[in-house]
């Protein structure tokens, strides 16, 4: 491709050399893991060549240091005129260098640069489009980031499908809910109606129990469905993640996010 393999390396490990830094830190400002990956840094390429020299004047470490100081010092030039000079990936290195912090955020404005915007926007979440890849031995397993609720967007695709009612059976799991879950999946594995249990990791005790009865669920009426949420948890049974449609959710971040969310909610009949 067209990344360095050694700028890669470097951002993504840093100086892992164990030998001391040959040049004493100058800046009381910068961590010592921070200056032993600068002065790593400054032996890289050409373009760093001059960084330490510059970080060992004052005039050139105000400099460095007001960007330091920034809230959000990916989304600013390097300063010294280094933006003008480095690759997206060098820019990185130097983020790594100064404010580690951010380096997770300068990332995303890395693939932005490289890739474009639309691989760091979540997709939106097209519902009718999870329900015609489901079958009725397949639960959906919804795994959930903080703010994010799929159980509103499903209850609507069940109203418009038919399933509302006592056709669409809700559990939120805890404490003593397992018997209730598990006699909903036995009737709504019969009789055809949906089962929506939330909140999975609440009751993680109960989920091996889950997974024998999908795995002794023979012959489930066409129209069933089962739909779990739960938030990460290494507990979650292997079987039934093996079996399951998994859908990873976020919430929109942002007001062109959420408009664009809302909008694809919106289907052209109700426009007009």
């Amino acid at each position: 491709g067209t990344l360095e393999r050694d700028e890669l390396s470097f951002f993504l490990k840093g100086d892992t050399s164990l030998d001391e830094v040959s040049v004493p830190n100058p800046l009381p400002w910068l961590a010592p893991a921070g200056w032993k990956d600068l002065v790593c840094l400054s032996g890289l390429a050409d373009v760093f060549g001059p960084l330490v020299g510059d970080c060992e004047s004052a005039d050139k470490e105000s400099e460095l240091r007001e960007w330091y100081d920034l809230e959000t010092p990916e989304l600013v030039p390097v300063p010294l005129g280094y933006d003008d000079k480095i690759t997206p990936l060098q820019r990185l290195c130097m983020v790594r260098c100064f404010r580690p912090d951010r380096a997770f955020f300068a990332v995303k404005q890395f693939v932005i640069a490289v890739q474009g915007e639309q691989f760091v926007q979540p997709p939106n979440l097209d519902f009718q489009r999870i329900y015609n890849q489901s079958a009725p031995a397949m639960p959906m397993v919804f795994i959930l980031s903080p703010g994010a609720d799929p159980g509103s967007d499903i209850q609507l695709l069940g109203d418009e499908l038919g399933f509302s009612g006592n056709k669409l059976r809700l559990c939120a799991l805890g404490q003593g809910q397992g018997p209730v879950a598990e006699g909903y999946i036995d009737q709504g594995s019969k009789k055809g109606f949906w089962v929506l249990l939330q909140n999975c990791h609440l009751l993680v005790s109960w989920l091996k129990r889950l997974e024998k009865i999908l795995e002794q669920l023979k012959e489930p009426n066409a129209d069933f469905r089962l739909w779990l949420t739960t938030l990460p948890t290494d507990a979650f049974p292997l079987g039934i993640l093996q079996r399951a449609l998994k859908v990873v959710t976020e919430p929109p971040d942002g007001l062109k996010l959420n408009m664009r969310a809302t909008y694809s909610k919106i289907d052209q009949a109700t426009l007009e």
